[in-house]
């Protein structure tokens, strides 16, 4: 069997947060513009429709969800930068025990 290791590169897991927080906001601008334009296309519907009333129940599960989503990518690049720290203190005292 093969031993698992973890090999820590500081620029390699910053370079992950930066990512994970760009898809955050990535993610959150795209589906704003996404239902600005939808509510511009269908925006003289009358409210009072079946169909406007669909929408407008979606619409609300769409920003729920994309607000979930955000906030979980939110919390992973939280995480990382955790990892990060963890990772840099864990260096400092190995190299404190080497000397």
């Amino acid at each position: 069997m093969s031993e698992r290791t973890f090999k820590y590169n500081e620029a390699s897991l910053a370079n992950l947060t930066t990512l994970v927080e760009n898809m955050s906001a990535n993610v959150e601008d795209l589906i704003s513009t996404a239902r600005k334009k939808t509510d511009g296309q269908i925006g003289a519907w009358s409210r009072e429709s079946s169909s406007r009333q669909a929408q407008i129940a979606f619409d609300q599960r769409l920003g729920n969800r994309t607000e979930s989503l955000t906030q979980a990518l939110d919390e992973a690049a939280n995480a990382l930068g955790d990892i990060k720290d963890l990772a840099h203190n864990t260096e400092v005292r190995n190299v404190a025990v080497m000397d």
